[in-house]
């Protein structure tokens, strides 16, 4: 997984290498977050986990439900599709 990350940065840096480097900062800050909060999921036990699955996996689909009800009604604020042809 840290090849994965780290190939990932690499892409992202020389996209970037000639232009402004921010989309390279924020990459490299929410992968840092990522692993912080990473380190902090493997420290809590596997019980606490196995205990939250089946509410969590059902809060994302309630969330999943929403996002769909949402695009159902049409694309918010005035966006398109694009035209395919």
């Amino acid at each position: 997984m840290l090849a994965l990350v780290s190939l990932g940065l690499t892409m992202v840096y020389t996209a970037t290498v000639y232009e402004d480097h921010e989309p390279f900062r924020k990459q490299l800050y929410s992968c840092a977050a990522a692993l912080v909060v990473l380190i902090l999921a493997i420290a809590v036990p596997y019980q606490f986990w196995a205990n939250l699955s089946v509410p969590l996996w059902l809060g994302s689909l309630v969330l999943l439900g929403s996002m769909v009800a949402t695009l159902a009604d049409g694309l918010p604020n005035g966006l398109t599709r694009p035209n395919p042809s």
